[in-house]
């Protein structure tokens, strides 16, 4: 605990002198900005328990951006986890583990690290994880997903609908993490 605090007054500092866009920001985005720091900088779980709703959601987007810097560009590399390449799970465990939540590299671990739900994609929200009998991806709204589609393939933004009719299933899961606004 003591760690994660001298680490978000530091970075308190250092938004303060250095991080243009945090201050000129409202003091609502320059707590976010520095809680989105802290959750980079530090790999303890307990620290995204004690975020607001608005911080894990800014923490969320945040990574989402990320990770949308990959799509068209990433392989699908068999047991791959890393920008470099990745398999969906090895997508889905990367997602996670920018934010401080550590999966197992397996579609089916992720889909049930918490209770699977079917329920229409409208309830769905950014950061859920799809779950497809053998397949995951990442939930990152309006309808879409991100994921690491089979090998041969770069990391692809789909409309989750799009995925389950080409793969012939109705069986989609959505398993959210972090709860967020």
């Amino acid at each position: 605990m003591k760690k994660i605090i001298a680490t978000a007054a530091l970075l308190s500092t250092l938004a303060g002198c250095s991080a243009s866009e945090a201050a000129a920001a409202p003091q609502e985005k320059v707590s976010s900005y520095i809680a989105i720091q802290v959750a980079e900088k530090t790999d303890m779980k307990s620290f995204l328990g004690k975020l607001s709703m608005f911080h894990k959601s800014q923490l969320i987007k945040t990574t989402t951006t990320k990770l949308n810097k990959y799509v068209g560009k990433t392989w699908y590399v068999f047991s791959g986890s890393t920008p470099q390449g990745w398999d969906c799970s090895g997508l889905v465990m990367w997602f996670y583990g920018q934010v401080g939540i550590t999966l197992h590299h397996s579609a089916y671990s992720e889909k049930h690290a918490a209770k699977p739900h079917k329920f229409s994609v409208s309830k769905a929200k950014m950061g859920d994880i799809i779950g497809f009998p053998g397949h995951v991806g990442l939930y990152i709204g309006n309808g879409y997903m991100i994921h690491a589609p089979h090998p041969g393939a770069l990391t692809q933004r789909i409309k989750v609908a799009t995925w389950a009719k080409m793969n012939w299933t109705t069986d989609v899961t959505y398993t959210r993490l972090i709860t967020t606004n």
